[in-house]
């Protein structure tokens, strides 16, 4: 099992994840690195017979299940599907989070620049308000009010961003791939009782 980075993106939107996670892109890789060879056709036969991926409940933790008769390829494959999607996984948030960090300082420098208008601004304000310009005055109070209205908002977007960036965790393995002590299928045990049953009958 596996939770979701919380970071806005695609690795962290869990249908979006089933689907890559379930996909012959990331499966080939898989197979690639174990050195076995499978046609697109074998891959999506694979896939379908062997692989279950499902997201629990509402939550952003996603259940993944290999089945197949070889028990060292199905562990690796199970960890191999997880370590592709976690590098991938990684390597989007890397960039995502480097490019946000980039807008931040954009806003912030936006944020510097409004003060400064802002500062400049009130001297003028003083200074017409000294000559008599009262038309210059009620002009430059009005730019100062929208620059205020900017600032707030500016403030209140860098805020959220900061805060995103800061409450960031990336995607956690929460279970690790392991092989049952005893093959899921088949159910001796069940296939005879059935057959005795079906024998009485």
């Amino acid at each position: 099992r596996i939770q979701l980075s919380n970071y806005d993106g695609l690795y962290s939107e869990p249908d979006t994840a089933v689907q890559l996670l379930s996909s012959t892109g990331l499966m080939k890789t898989v197979m690639s690195d174990l050195g076995v060879e499978m046609s697109a056709s074998k891959l999506n036969s694979f896939i379908n017979n062997n692989l279950t991926v499902n997201q629990i409940g509402d939550t952003s933790i996603i259940s993944i299940t290999v089945k197949n008769k070889e028990p060292a390829l199905t562990l690796n494959t199970a960890q191999g599907i997880i370590n592709n999607f976690e590098s991938n996984s990684n390597q989007y948030f890397k960039n995502k989070i480097e490019n946000d960090k980039q807008y931040l300082a954009d806003l912030k420098a936006d944020l510097e620049e409004i003060n400064s208008d802002l500062e400049s601004n009130r001297e003028l304000i003083a200074e017409s308000r000294e000559n008599g310009n009262l038309e210059a005055v009620s002009l430059l109070v009005q730019e100062n009010s929208s620059l205020q209205s900017s600032k707030r908002e500016l403030r209140k977007e860098i805020e959220e961003k900061e805060s995103k960036l800061l409450d960031f965790y990336s995607l956690k393995v929460l279970d690790s791939p392991y092989l049952p002590e005893d093959p899921v299928s088949p159910n001796t045990k069940l296939n005879v009782a059935i057959a005795a049953v079906l024998g009485l009958m």
